[in-house]
């Protein structure tokens, strides 16, 4: 996933060069302006998510080298995606500490209103709202079960 917090013609210039298919336009104010990208005039985060096993590494590697090629640092022809998959963040999807999230959920894929994401103490959780859901998960972020988001699909 890359992250940006803005989404203009300077974005969209860096966006053609990164070979990543899902990005995440979250606002500033969404994490209070705490997060690292909050801090960069014109930038882009790439998160490849917790993972204790390593598995992430290479892909990480791939797409560097990728971005250094498509950007003429490195001799070569990187990976490119001019369709993508912009996910405008709207906030969090707030949850009590004791909640469980359904085990179907998966980043990405769609959420409909009403549809069961999960349960606590009280009983099962319906969605209130159709969402994407992006950082899903039990621990990611206390007291959340995901960034809320809607998802459109552009051509760069």
């Amino acid at each position: 996933l890359a992250i940006i917090t803005k989404y203009g013609v300077k974005e969209k210039k860096i966006l053609k060069d990164i070979p990543i298919k899902n990005i995440a336009l979250i606002d500033k104010k969404v994490f209070g302006g705490k997060d690292m990208i909050s801090y960069a005039k014109l930038g882009v985060s790439l998160d490849y998510g917790p993972d204790k096993t390593g598995k992430n590494f290479p892909l990480a590697v791939r797409h560097i080298k990728n971005i250094l090629k498509n950007v003429g640092v490195i001799d070569g022809v990187g990976k490119k995606y001019k369709e993508k998959n912009i996910y405008t963040v709207s906030g969090t999807y707030d949850v009590s500490k004791d909640f469980k999230h359904d085990i179907k959920l998966k980043d990405f894929k769609l959420i409909k209103k009403s549809q069961l994401v999960g349960k606590d103490k009280k009983g099962k959780i319906f969605s209130k709202v159709d969402f994407y859901p992006l950082f899903l998960g039990d621990g990611r972020y206390n007291g959340t079960l995901a960034l809320i988001a809607k998802k459109k699909k552009v051509i760069l």
